[in-house]
């Protein structure tokens, strides 16, 4: 089989657990109870044993009916002997649901791994997830990194298209959600997923096959340029300016991190430093602040000098 090729969910989890898992280690599978996450956890069941399974549900609490699809969830996990948790969410965000929710989710997930020692936290994100997330990245602008956006360690469907999912499910009759919401074109993912992606598939069908490659290139191309990116916040001003470009910016973003500078805030600072500036100078950058002092430049998050101001 190629490796960009995508395969049937069985194997794609199969995939995963001989590359990640000991074999003692607990799982957290998050299950919403839509297609894409009962078919995961129903392939861990056949492949993992269920003493090592836990189910966690995230409760937006942002629709009518959100408590009962918890219990749904609940009701599923009991019935194939997994124990469950749930988690609902106390507040509703009033901009950027989306992204707001997803910290949340992946905040509360983290947590309860920790208390139920899991070792993994698993989604249900596959191949249509992928095309779709690397298109809605390019209209928005995005760097290499953005054209790999998965984290494929917590992945098991990582090779698997939406559509063989469902066929999966069809297969072996398993019940699911749907959540009206995926349905909404007010939500610009959805947008994309349902007028954008079918036109694009009308030039090229195979897109999830694409965008594994497309994602693979690029994380094995990050990969490589984070080995040759100088580590620490302290760099002299000549090995700087004797960076490739596309390093220096690597090198001003990992200082920065996790705060994210724009493209031309970098490339301002770029020219900053390479224009031969004299002297002591500072700027500022990605929420933080550059120094130049004696031919080195350092990075001093603004948190860490109110820090050292307020122990002086």
């Amino acid at each position: 089989m190629k490796p960009h090729h995508p395969v049937p969910p069985p194997e794609s989890v199969r995939r995963w657990v001989k590359r990640y898992p000991q074999p003692t280690d607990r799982l957290l599978v998050c299950v919403s109870g839509g297609a894409d996450s009962v078919c995961l956890l129903h392939c861990l069941v056949q492949c993992w044993p269920t003493t090592q399974l836990r189910v966690f549900h995230f409760d937006h609490a942002s629709r009518p009916h959100s408590a009962t699809d918890a219990q749904w969830v609940r009701d599923l996990a009991a019935e194939w002997g997994l124990p469950s948790v749930t988690h609902r969410a106390t507040t509703s965000p009033t901009r950027n649901r989306e992204a707001s929710w997803r910290t949340a989710r992946h905040a509360a997930a983290q947590a309860t791994a920790q208390a139920h020692d899991c070792q993994h936290v698993l989604t249900a994100h596959h191949a249509t997830d992928l095309v779709e997330t690397v298109y809605f990245r390019l209209t928005k602008g995005t760097g290499l990194s953005g054209l790999s956006p998965f984290h494929r360690p917590s992945k098991p469907l990582y090779h698997t298209t939406r559509a063989q999912i469902e066929s999966h499910c069809h297969t072996h009759q398993l019940p699911f959600l749907h959540d009206p919401s995926n349905d909404s074109l007010q939500f610009q993912r959805n947008l994309l997923r349902h007028q954008v992606i079918p036109h694009l598939r009308t030039i090229t069908p195979n897109l999830e096959t694409i965008a594994l490659r497309l994602a693979d290139h690029s994380h094995n191309v990050c990969d490589f340029l984070a080995q040759h990116t100088p580590t620490g916040l302290t760099l002299p001003l000549t090995d700087f300016q004797a960076l490739h470009p596309i390093i220096q910016t690597r090198w001003l973003r990992q200082c920065a991190a996790p705060n994210t500078p724009s493209q031309s805030e970098s490339a301002d600072t770029i020219r900053w430093l390479t224009d031969q500036p004299q002297g002591n100078s500072h700027k500022p950058f990605g929420g933080g602040q550059l120094q130049l002092s004696r031919g080195l430049i350092h990075y001093q998050d603004i948190g860490d000098k109110a820090n050292k101001s307020t122990n002086i």
